[in-house]
């Protein structure tokens, strides 16, 4: 598979905790990244159900 350099700006806490999840898992910051786009992507149509219904129940929240 060909590799693409792409760069990406992150927080700090989420840098310290793609730094904690590749060391649990043993695997590089990218492999990291790679596995939780594939699983996000995978399941993109439930995930993105799930996010609606917390955004509207904030929406809900906000406005009560």
């Amino acid at each position: 598979m060909a590799k693409v350099t792409t760069s990406f700006r992150l927080s700090d806490a989420t840098k310290e905790q793609l730094d904690a999840l590749s060391t649990l898992f043993k695997e590089s910051q990218t492999e990291i990244l790679e596995r939780a786009v594939k699983l996000l992507f995978d399941d993109r149509e439930q995930i993105a159900k799930a996010d609606m219904d917390i955004r509207l129940e904030n929406t809900k929240r906000g406005k009560a």
